[in-house]
Order: C-alpha cells, then sequence, then structure tokens
C-alpha cells in the first residue's frame, strides 16, 4: 500500500488533480460561506422552494446533450466537430420540453407550490447553460486544460455567491437565489470558449454526413448512458423532491444544506478526479488492453479521502452546524452523519464510475443506476405508509444506497482488469 501512495505522488496525476481541484476548492470555500450567509439572510422556506427547483435541474442537466459531450474528450479527432454540434442541437430541444413538463409537474404535485410556480420558468435558462458548459468542459478536457476548467468554475461559483448575498440584502427570496444561480454560470465563460470559438467556422461547416456517422458511432451514449445518468441523478433529485412534498420545505431546506456540505468532497476531488482517470484509463486501455493500474491508483487515492471524511463528520456533524449556522440548523449536522457513508462510497464511485464507459459496459451502469431507483421509490412508498420520521427515512436511504454503491465500485475494479477488443469495445480510444 505504501508503494502505491508513493506512485500517486510521483505520478502526473497529482498534478493535474492538483490544477484541477485547487479552483475547486476555493471555489467550494466561497460556496461553504455562501451556504452560511444564505441560512441567516434567507428563510428556511426560500431555501427549500431554491432547492426544489434546483433538483429538478439537477435531474436533466448532466443529460442535456445526450451524453454526446462525453466522447468529445477521448473521441476520434475527426468526431470532435460533429459531436460539438450534435450535443448543441439536442441542448435546446431538450431544454425546452423538460422545462415544459417540469411546470406541470409542479402544478400538479404540489399544492403548496402554487403561489410559487412562476418560479419554473428558471428551469430553462440554468439547464441551457448547463448544456453549454458541459460542451465547454469536454472541449477543454480533451486538450487537457484543466487549469482554465478549475479557473471557470472558481469564477462561476464565486460571483454566484457575491450575487446571493448582495442581492439577498435587496431581497432574500428563491427568486434572487435562481437568478444569482443563473447569472453567476456566464462568469469565466469568456476565456474557457476561446478555443471553441476559434475552431467555429470549422464546427459549422460539419456535414450531415459526418453528424450521421458520429451519431451512429457513439450510439451507445443515448441508449445506455443517458439513461443510467438520468436515473442516478433522479435517484437523488427524488429525494429533495419528496422531502419537500412529504415534509414541507423547511425540512427541505435543512436537508439541503446538510447534502451541500457531503457534497464538497464530491465538487472537489471526485469530479476532477473522474476526469483525469477517464483520460488515464483511455490510454492505458489503449497500450495495454485493460485499465486495472489507473482504476487501483484512483480507488486507493479516493479511499483515504472517504475514510478521513466519513470520520470527521460522524464525530463532529452535529456539533459543528450549531457553531458556524446557528443553533436552528443544528439538525442538518444530524442529516450530514446519517448520510456521511453513503456520500463518501459514491465518491468513491464517481471517481472511477467512467469505468462502464471506457470499457463499452454502459449496460451494467444502468443497472445499478436502475436499481438505486427502485430502492429510493420503494423506500419512499414505506415512509409515506408507515409515517417514517425524517431520520428513519434518512437511515434506511444512507444504509441501502450504500450496499449498492459498494457493489457497483467493485464491478467497475473487475471490469477494468479485464482484456478489451480496442476495435469492438472501445471508440473513445484512437484520439490522436
Amino acid at each position: 500500500m505504501k508503494k502505491s501512495i508513493r506512485d500517486i505522488l510521483k505520478t502526473p496525476f497529482l498534478k493535474s488533480l492538483v490544477i484541477l481541484s485547487g479552483g475547486a476548492i476555493l471555489a467550494q470555500v466561497f460556496n461553504f460561506l455562501c451556504s452560511i450567509a444564505m441560512a441567516y439572510q434567507y428563510s428556511k422556506s426560500e431555501i427549500g422552494y431554491f432547492t426544489y427547483i434546483l433538483s429538478l435541474v439537477a435531474m436533466f442537466s448532466n443529460i442535456i446533450n445526450g451524453r454526446y459531450d462525453v466522447p468529445i474528450v477521448s473521441g476520434e479527432k475527426q468526431d470532435v466537430n460533429a459531436l460539438v454540434k450534435i450535443s448543441w442541437y439536442i441542448c435546446l430541444p431538450a431544454s425546452i420540453v423538460i422545462a415544459i413538463c417540469s411546470f406541470f409537474y409542479i402544478a400538479n404535485t404540489q399544492k403548496d407550490y402554487q403561489e410559487y410556480l412562476y418560479l419554473s420558468i428558471w428551469v430553462f435558462p440554468l439547464l441551457l447553460v448547463a448544456g453549454i458548459i458541459n460542451i465547454l468542459n469536454a472541449y477543454n478536457n480533451r486538450f487537457g486544460e484543466y487549469k482554465l476548467i478549475s479557473g471557470a468554475y472558481l469564477v462561476r461559483t464565486i460571483f454566484q455567491s457575491v450575487l446571493t448575498i448582495c442581492l439577498g440584502f435587496w431581497k432574500a427570496t428563491a427568486f434572487i437565489l435562481l437568478l444569482s444561480q443563473f447569472l453567476g454560470q456566464f462568469f469565466g465563460m469568456g476565456k474557457q470558449s476561446a478555443r471553441i470559438r476559434n475552431e467555429y467556422k470549422n464546427i459549422q461547416k460539419t456535414t450531415r454526413k459526418e453528424i450521421y456517422e458520429a451519431l451512429k458511432k457513439y450510439r451507445r451514449q443515448p441508449l445506455f448512458s443517458v439513461p443510467a445518468t438520468l436515473v442516478n441523478a433522479v435517484s437523488y433529485s427524488l429525494i429533495s423532491l419528496i422531502i419537500g412534498n412529504y415534509y414541507g420545505m423547511e425540512i427541505l431546506a435543512l436537508y439541503s444544506v446538510s447534502v451541500r456540505i457531503l457534497g464538497l468532497p464530491l465538487s472537489i476531488f471526485s469530479t476532477n478526479v473522474a476526469k483525469i482517470h477517464f483520460k488515464d484509463a483511455t490510454n492505458e486501455l489503449q497500450t495495454t488492453g485493460k485499465f486495472i493500474k489507473s482504476t487501483s491508483k484512483m480507488t486507493l487515492f479516493s479511499l483515504i479521502l472517504a475514510i478521513f471524511m466519513v470520520i470527521v463528520l460522524m464525530l463532529f456533524a452535529p456539533t459543528l452546524f450549531s457553531w458556524i449556522y446557528g443553533q436552528p440548523w443544528i439538525e442538518s449536522g444530524v442529516y450530514v452523519r446519517i448520510l456521511a457513508p453513503m456520500f463518501a462510497l459514491r465518491m468513491m464511485v464517481g471517481a472511477i464510475g467512467y469505468g462502464f464507459i471506457i470499457a463499452n459496459e454502459q449496460r451494467k451502469e444502468f443497472i445499478f443506476q436502475l436499481a438505486l431507483l427502485i430502492v429510493g421509490i420503494g423506500v419512499f412508498i414505506a415512509a409515506k405508509y408507515l409515517l417514517w420520521t425524517i431520520n428513519n427515512l434518512l437511515i434506511v436511504i444512507s444504509l441501502s444506497y450504500s450496499i449498492i454503491y459498494l457493489i457497483e465500485l467493485i464491478t467497475i475494479i473487475i471490469i477494468s482488469n479485464k482484456e478489451n477488443n480496442l476495435d469492438e469495445k472501445c471508440p473513445y480510444t484512437n484520439h490522436s
């Protein structure tokens, strides 16, 4: 194990992670400070309604491009411009359709939400800008522009936090929170889009035949990766939506703050490690036919972080929340303690989660995400009819999801150690 840790420290991985995570760490510092300001500045109910809308957006933000943005990173060179065009062509109509469906969902499921129904107008612009950022991140990642990705994320987060606090002095409402979220997304986009803007004319020249060929070659993305990613997002966003429906917006606000804190390690490390793992693993696969070495390295690294995270949060979360957010938010610390093991395993899976795509095993990924959704729905039905408290609900969710994540983690490791036929199995490895 000591040798493995030394290998991590010696490889370019650590340098890339520092570049990517440096901005993410600063961004999450601002995010954390903003969450404190929100707790004192905005009412729990306004934070709850804000969380409700963001949960709807979060369900679809990662699949709004049909997942054709993913192979932009490591797809064949001649396919990149077509993939960019496809990603945009899917993003625009999909955002419109989802926004309309969201409006009717809210209107028919949340009776107490009627006076806040106008907030659903934010679903369309938030999804649209998420789709643009997905394309830019993938394009930058292809060229190893980790510092640019990190910097853009930092700038966006800073301005979102600043707008949230400053505009909150004028009017501390859910509308202002969503407005701040939207406007903040545009900051940093200019520099991040510089390379793709230079390629704009060539992207526009992409023919229908080239688009058709790319659609066909990477068809596993919408067929398997989209359902798997959507089901995964729904399984978590559903928790927020149903907590809002069953337990009220103030409880949802308490839950949202706990999830925001638990999401810090995911935002700082897991997402960035996954980007590096994707690139390293595809290179290893092309060279050796396996990607076990890069997968083992990332798993060990995330395991160390996960153990530290669980120990700290399990021991000190309620006390820390009471000190930082004030006594009214101590219950959020209790939620953190309950959910910490689940989020730690989720972080580990997220670090190597692209393994399914790399090995063209999206069907297995879909099975695991479907299991999360089915278990989640089953737990909520039980909670409704057995009249569980919110704490009982979260305990069962945390335990059941943790088991699924552990099995998924083991499966990815096994897959990474299998010999793969490069010509048939993985279209992402020939990108020179």
